[in-house]
């Protein structure tokens, strides 16, 4: 039959007479099987909900993972401090929560990243006040370093001829990514006149350090350098 409202609504089975009534048998059946479709659509309905939240908690996770965290770890109403309340003391080896001891902790770390690099740190850094000493400022004073083949510092590691060295495409990659604008070194060839090569420098020079693999040996005067100390735009 149809309401008022011109929507199609179930007969109801207890609104039969005489003979067509019920019985209380068919009346409960009907209750069971009603209740299980309501249990069913139940299920239904709380399963698309629950994976309407997990999406919705997988984005937040995505867009906002310090949030998302919070929320999944249950510390979303915690202030940010409250997990910080335990600092390691590298002095007694031990974990503490007392707030004296915890500024003492941090002022002593922070005392040590700020110190000036080199000798005692002082926390100065204006080179009247903490002088650095570098190698580089005495005369004719070159960096200390040496420079090792690798069948010297790994014996029977080294291949006879590497195939990244005999590579020209390795070579060109090397060279491309050389900077620019450089000062050049102890054999005052600047970068750009390497990559300025003709096809024959470029090939000669590879030779030369397929040679140089192949033998262990690098030419002494390829083992200096020479820094120097440049000051940036604004700096003292």
């Amino acid at each position: 039959m149809k309401g008022s409202a011109g929507v199609t609504h179930p007969p109801d089975p207890t609104s039969r007479e005489g003979s067509d009534k019920p019985t209380r048998e068919e009346l409960i059946a009907l209750n069971a099987k009603l209740k299980k479709e309501m249990e069913a659509m139940s299920k239904e309905q709380s399963r698309e909900e629950a994976t309407a939240r997990r999406n919705q908690m997988i984005k937040l996770v995505a867009q906002r993972p310090r949030v998302g965290n919070k929320i999944v770890f249950g510390t979303a109403g915690e202030r940010p401090e409250a997990a910080l309340r335990v600092l390691h003391n590298p002095a007694t080896g031990k974990n503490t929560t007392n707030p004296e001891e915890i500024i003492g902790i941090v002022t002593d770390f922070m005392s040590q990243k700020v110190a000036a690099p080199r000798d005692s740190k002082t926390g100065k850094y204006l080179p009247a006040e903490a002088p650095r000493k570098y190698p580089f400022e005495a005369p004719n004073q070159t960096d200390a370093f040496k420079l090792l083949a690798p069948d010297q510092t790994g014996p029977g590691r080294r291949r006879w001829l590497h195939k990244n060295v005999a590579d020209v495409a390795a070579y060109h990659a090397c060279i491309r990514t050389l900077a620019r604008g450089k000062a050049p070194g102890p054999d005052g060839v600047v970068n750009e006149v390497l990559q300025a090569l003709p096809q024959a420098g470029h090939e000669a020079l590879h030779a030369l350090m397929q040679l140089m693999w192949a033998a262990g040996h690098t030419p002494d005067a390829w083992k200096r350098s020479e820094t120097v100390l440049l000051h940036g735009p604004y700096k003292l």
